[in-house]
């Protein structure tokens, strides 16, 4: 990842030999800074108009200071969160090669299967986490961080500095005051400032910088006094006004120039940027204005752009000469302009030239693409007002582009782009359908997927794996909209077209290919696919795939039935998320929800509660993991025969539903519970209208996937009047043949017993024995309990005639026996509003020691923390005795909190003594 970024930025700048040293600003600086080895406060905000010598200030405090320092230098380019946190990431993994892996690794990872949102509070968790190793004081500095407009970056922003270690504080050169809250950190003492105030030159600061500077230009006392008293110690304007004057001819021109020397500073800048820029030779005036197009440059790149061989020469006699030209790293190779000197060439060459300013851009915009720098390219194609050429890159470098990036930058960039543009590069339009789908919405996707079908490439094994390719997004499009058949088949297309070096798109088809055949009913299938997934990634060493992968697996194993397997799976996937720093990633919440859901089965309904709880606070900011942990939860509650529980938690999902568009089989899976419901509660017709709103019918066929809905139906029409025995005969035969085809075993029970029903009804006994002797056989074996309880009376009535009247193994007979002894006759009762259940109570000191394996182990200064709050001590109490702030303090308990799976301190006290933490 490092190497796709440029070193420069986040190299910390030389400090020129003749920068005027400033104690006073210094002292100012470090002031109150440091007590016990650790800062006190986090962040200094060095705020102030252009020019006013923050970055001077910074660098001149940094060459005193014995410390470890990081560097980022920003630019206008980097208002990307994944752009910009991969450079500063990347600024102090530069100090230790220990902190910053794994954040990298997930900025890296570019993963769209959950719409394409990312959270980055989940990325930065880790990095946070990691900072705390950090025994050495270390300085950050973010400069020209007025370039950051995103409001995304800047809400994490908030939530990094406030969560730093007391070991880490941030220096920060703005022009402009970010959207933090600086007035509650002010508050707080957490925030030092310094402003164009302490940054401006003191009158003798300027004479000595004046006199140290002269070059043979002697000024009387008054006329250095007037000049200062005019440009208030505004050190750009000084410096302006100083190169000015070096230019003049004698004093009375001095003289003249002085008192003719008025305005705003904006004004100063622009009118002394004018006589500085006429003062040069036309040779220097012309590198300069030809030059000005680039954001950084070295002495070959400005060779090409201005047709000369003597650019390193007028470089370094730039920079002896004080003309704006700021040095990027120790080797003198790579510069910048001022940036208020830099806009005033390009104001002149756009006047002046404008034929020559595209001209030039396109000139750098080769250079840099045969340096192998396509992000620097495309910005100058794209400035040479060239869009097929920025497309072009894009198309010859997109894998960089994709890690170095990420999806925003290319897809701000190809919405310019019209679709006769897109198709001359036909797998840039495929990729950029694929981010259209995953990240905004599929409702356009479909006629451009009609265009991507109608080109494509003349080399036979490109064009094949571009077919490949849209295959792949094809399928992804389908499973969305339900269409199984069509997703099934543009799968298996793209496996079959794609090579086998393309790791990433075989990866990804073939989770898609286990999601298609998952939600048709073939968890088998699904099994497979989703393990050669995850075979590839371990063999890859794709640590977040992974973890990705190894959720799908264990969710397929459930679907078979296999649920001790499941459930290890789903253990040593959580273990492993928890080793890479993962714990935190909204996805991870599905496995407390699968884990719940297996303990729900296994007849543990209070620890299922709790671990599905877990779940959702570990979703709580992707709303689609939300939704499924809410599904698990509905099952719980159903056992539990809190039917108005049930309702409130699809209630709750529906709702989200009406502003995040989820899946189709999601609304189908909540459909088919709504029905099972209104069938519990005896509203038949209700149900049977909801079926039919999903296509199930008994005029209907038993589609792939629909075998839950007409096993729904045939509850249905077994408590209808007027019982049609042959026609439900019918639809469970047809579905017994398929769950045993596919092992889909929970269905499979729930086959047989609807089976024994009908013929229990119908008085043939030897059948219905011989039909609950096969369910309960497949239920023991495979860990099921909880489906046989959830029949209720019914079917403990049916067994305990069993026990009676059939001889049967010990085995079946204590099974059986269980069975009956558990099922509740009478259902609970509960009148929960919705308010009360979306905030109801959550014990977690209920969990069992299996939870002890499961928890992620507490820091030592975590358990010192957890310690004191036992013993009563607030936020402040544990500052004060542990000398941190309140925000790392704050910072601790979250972690606390996030690996026990609490809400606050009563339960967090509660679960760590009962683990025996405390």
């Amino acid at each position: 990842m490092q190497n796709n970024l440029l070193k420069i930025k986040t190299t910390i700048p030389p400090i020129s030999s003749n920068v005027l040293m400033r104690k006073h600003l210094l002292d100012q600086i470090s002031e109150d800074l440091l007590q016990n080895n650790c800062f006190t406060k986090p962040i200094t905000l060095f705020s102030s108009p252009a020019g006013s010598g923050k970055t001077t200030a910074i660098r001149s405090f940094l060459s005193n200071q014995q410390i470890n320092a990081a560097w980022y230098s920003i630019d206008s380019e980097d208002n990307y969160p994944q752009k910009f946190w991969m450079y500063l990431i990347t600024s102090l993994k530069e100090l230790s090669n220990e902190i910053g892996s794994i954040s990298l690794e997930l900025l890296k990872s570019n993963d769209f299967s959950e719409g394409g949102k990312v959270d980055f509070k989940n990325i930065l968790y880790p990095f946070l986490n990691e900072l705390f190793s950090i025994n050495k004081l270390t300085y950050l500095v973010l400069d020209d961080y007025h370039l950051i407009t995103n409001p995304e970056i800047n809400k994490d922003m908030i939530f990094f500095i406030e969560n730093l270690p007391s070991s880490v504080h941030i220096l920060v050169s703005t022009r402009s005051d970010p959207p933090w809250p600086l007035t509650r950190w002010r508050a707080k003492g957490k925030l030092s400032e310094i402003r164009i105030n302490n940054l401006k030159f003191s009158l003798e600061e300027f004479k000595v910088f004046f006199k140290e500077q002269k070059k043979g230009v002697e000024l009387k006392k008054e006329h250095i006094e007037k000049l200062y008293n005019k440009t208030e110690g505004w050190i750009s304007g000084l410096i302006l006004a100083a190169l000015s004057i070096y230019n003049l001819k004698d004093s009375i021109e001095y003289e003249k120039f002085i008192d003719n020397f008025s305005g705003s500073n904006r004004h100063i800048i622009h009118f002394l940027g004018e006589e500085v820029y006429k003062s040069q030779p036309e040779h220097i005036k012309q590198f300069l204005l030809k030059t000005s197009i680039l954001k950084h440059f070295c002495a070959p790149l400005c060779d090409l752009i201005t047709n000369r061989q003597d650019s390193c020469e007028i470089i370094e006699s730039l920079e002896r000469e004080n003309m704006f030209i700021i040095p990027l790293d120790a080797n003198g190779e790579w510069y910048r302009y001022h940036n208020l000197f830099s806009d005033l060439l390009v104001f002149h060459l756009k006047k002046n030239y404008p034929a020559e300013y595209k001209n030039l851009h396109g000139k750098a915009s080769e250079w840099f693409l045969k340096q192998d720098e396509p992000s620097e390219a495309i910005y100058h194609a794209y400035y040479s007002d060239n869009l097929e050429k920025t497309a072009y890159i894009f198309h010859e470098k997109l894998d960089k582009l994709l890690t170095l990036e990420g999806p925003g930058f290319l897809i701000k960039c190809m919405e310019l782009y019209s679709l006769d543009l897109l198709k001359k590069y036909p797998r840039l339009l495929a990729i950029y359908i694929f981010f259209i789908l995953v990240v905004k919405s599929n409702k356009s996707v479909g006629n451009l997927l009609e265009e991507a079908d109608k080109i494509g490439y003349d080399n036979p094994i490109e064009h094949q794996e571009y077919l490949g390719m849209l295959s792949s997004i094809k399928t992804y499009y389908y499973i969305f909209n339900n269409e199984f058949s069509k997703a099934t088949q543009s799968a298996e297309d793209a496996l079959s077209k794609l090579s086998d070096k393309n790791n990433f798109w075989r990866m990804g088809i073939s989770i898609f290919l286990g999601d298609v055949k998952l939600f048709s009913g073939y968890p088998k299938q699904a099994y497979s696919y989703y393990f050669e997934a995850h075979l590839n990634n371990k063999s890859t060493g794709s640590n977040y795939f992974c973890v990705s992968s190894g959720i799908k697996v264990s969710i397929a194993l459930n679907y078979l039935g296999k649920l001790n397997d499941s459930k290890k799976f789903a253990k040593d996937t959580l273990v492993l998320a928890q080793y890479l720093g993962y714990s935190n990633l909204t996805k991870i919440g599905t496995l407390w929800g699968l884990l719940g859901d297996i303990l729900r089965e296994q007849g543990n309904l209070e620890e299922a509660k709790q671990f599905v709880e877990k779940g959702i606070i570990v979703s709580q900011k992707d709303l689609i993991f939300i939704a499924w942990n809410y599904i698990y939860k509905i099952s719980i509650s159903f056992s539990n025969k809190d039917y108005n529980d049930c309702m409130a938690c699809i209630l709750f999902i529906e709702n989200i539903s009406k502003t995040e568009k989820f899946p189709v089989f999601i609304n189908i899976i909540l459909a088919l519970w709504k029905s099972k419901i209104y069938i519990q509660q005896g509203e038949l017709l209700k149900a049977e209208n909801l079926l039919l709103s999903i296509g199930v019918s008994q005029e209907m066929e038993i589609s792939e996937g629909k075998e839950k809905g007409f096993l729904l139906l045939a509850r249905l029409l077994l408590v209808k009047d007027n019982v049609k025995y042959q026609c439900i005969f019918n639809i469970l035969d047809q579905i017994e043949e398929k769950v045993s085809k596919n092992e889909y075993v929970p269905l499979h029970i729930e086959t047989l017993i609807l089976k024994s029903y009908l013929e229990y009804n119908t008085c043939n006994l030897q059948n219905c024995y011989s039909l609950i002797s096969k369910a309960l056989d497949l239920g023991n074996k495979n860990g099921f309990f909880q489906i046989f309880v959830d029949e209720g009376e019914r079917l403990a009535k049916i067994l305990m005639s069993f026990a009676d009247n059939v001889n049967n193994n010990n085995d079946i007979a204590s099974f059986s026996n269980s069975i009956v002894e558990a099922v509740v006759p009478t259902p609970k009762n509960c009148n929960d509003s919705f308010e009360e259940y979306n905030n109801s109570n959550y014990n977690a000191s209920n969990l069992s020691s299996e939870y002890v394996e499961l928890t992620e182990d507490l820091t030592k200064r975590e358990l010192e923390i957890l310690e004191l709050i036992s013993e009563g001590m607030s936020n402040q109490d544990i500052c004060q005795k542990l000398y941190l702030s309140v925000g790392t303090v704050k910072w601790h308990t979250s972690n606390i909190y996030s690996k026990l799976g609490v809400r606050g301190r009563t339960e967090a006290i509660a679960l760590a003594r009962k683990l025996k933490i405390l």
